[in-house]
Formats: C-alpha cells, sequence, structure tokens
C-alpha cells in the first residue's frame, strides 16, 4: 500500500499552477503585442506605447511621390504642431501613445480613395486635456500617402510633405 505525503501533493500543486499562471499572463500579453504590431514592411507605424511628443523635431521629407488623392491639400509645416509631431512619430515607427493608433482605417465614409482593406492605418493626434481621444487624425496609407483630418473624418487634406 502506497501512502501519499499530503503536503508534498499540496505544494506541487502550488508550483503547477504557479506555472499555469505565468504561462497564461505570457501568452496573452504576446496576444495583445501581436495585435498591436503590424509586421508587413509597408506599414506605416508599428507600436503601440505610451510616449510625449513634445520637442519632436519637423517631419523629414518624403522620398519620392505619393499617390495623388484629388483631394485638398495641406503642407505639412501648416499643421498644427502636435500633428506635425505625430508625423515625426509615424515616421519613426512609434512609440504611439494608443491602443488604436496604427490600426486600420476602414474608409467607411469613402472620402479616402478606395483601396483594398487594411491599406490605410489611423493615428490619434491629442490636444489639449479633453478626456477622450478627441477628433484630430491622421491617416496614413501604404503608399506612404498621409490625411488630415481635423473633425473626425468628416473632411480629409492630403499632406503635402516637404521642407516645412
Amino acid at each position: 500500500m502506497s501512502s501519499v505525503n499530503p503536503a508534498r501533493s499540496s505544494s506541487s500543486r502550488l508550483v503547477a499552477a504557479g506555472f499555469l499562471v505565468l504561462a497564461l499572463v505570457t501568452l496573452l500579453w504576446y496576444a495583445g503585442h501581436r495585435r498591436s504590431v503590424d509586421p508587413s514592411p509597408s506599414a506605416v507605424g508599428t507600436s503601440a506605447t505610451s510616449t510625449s511628443h513634445e520637442g519632436s523635431a519637423s517631419p523629414p521629407p518624403r522620398s519620392g511621390p505619393t499617390p495623388d488623392s484629388g483631394l485638398p491639400t495641406v503642407a505639412a509645416r501648416d499643421l498644427p504642431k502636435v500633428a506635425r509631431d505625430m508625423l515625426v512619430t509615424i515616421h519613426a515607427g512609434g512609440p504611439f501613445r494608443y491602443r488604436e493608433d496604427g490600426q486600420t482605417f476602414a474608409n467607411r465614409e469613402r472620402i479616402l480613395p478606395r483601396e483594398a482593406s487594411g491599406y490605410y492605418r489611423e493615428y490619434t493626434v491629442k490636444a489639449g486635456s479633453q478626456g477622450d481621444r478627441g477628433p484630430l487624425r491622421i491617416i496614413g496609407g501604404r503608399s506612404g500617402d498621409l490625411y488630415w483630418t481635423p473633425d473626425h473624418y468628416a473632411h480629409f487634406q492630403q499632406i503635402k510633405e516637404g521642407n516645412p
């Protein structure tokens, strides 16, 4: 007849439960991190962590032409400072303040040129101290085309970059 030591059995279960919790936390973190990162080399932005954009330099000029959308245009140098700072962050690939930044923009308003699903990415331009993300956004296309909306997708202007 074999006897089981209750103290040893209880500590083995506790160790196993600890490993299970650690594995679950690691898996959840990895799944959340993978969701916020677009592994394609053509993605405009790739990270979703918090940062401050104060003191950023002017956006670098784009190399090569971007598609012409036919929309009204705005020079990057004429955007508000917070939007110019976000352009720098987008070109650097992040880090971004909000989890939604770098995620697919569906173009439901159909104001931007029609492209395949996943072509556009959305970025929050945070201004002021409002409690939510506010209405300011930059939308980036895979081909390097960038769009500014100061009113949460009601109107868009294509951003023309250059030496600000």
